[in-house]
């Protein structure tokens, strides 16, 4: 998943309860494994990879500007709508 504009870290991922077909029971539940990230998902992010049959959750700290699709920061005042 690549969020624009949006400076956030991975906290952590939680597996949802599956069936014994290995697919999501509903209503949805959080079968309360929790994992941290990867080493290489620490740190101020733009994209996350967004595990099937799992919640991935993040922080956004609004307090740091916004980082480019390069890894660099942004401004917002240079943002342009097509």
């Amino acid at each position: 998943m690549h969020i624009h504009e949006i400076a956030f870290e991975v906290v952590n991922r939680e597996g949802l309860v599956l069936n014994d077909d290995g697919e999501v029971v509903e209503p949805i539940r959080l079968n309360g494994e929790i994992t941290p990230p990867q080493p290489w998902e620490t740190g101020v992010k733009d994209t996350v990879f967004a595990c099937p049959r799992q919640v991935t959750r993040g922080s956004r700290d609004d307090s740091r500007p916004p980082v480019s699709s390069c890894g660099t920061a942004t401004s917002s005042s240079t943002k342009t709508t097509r």
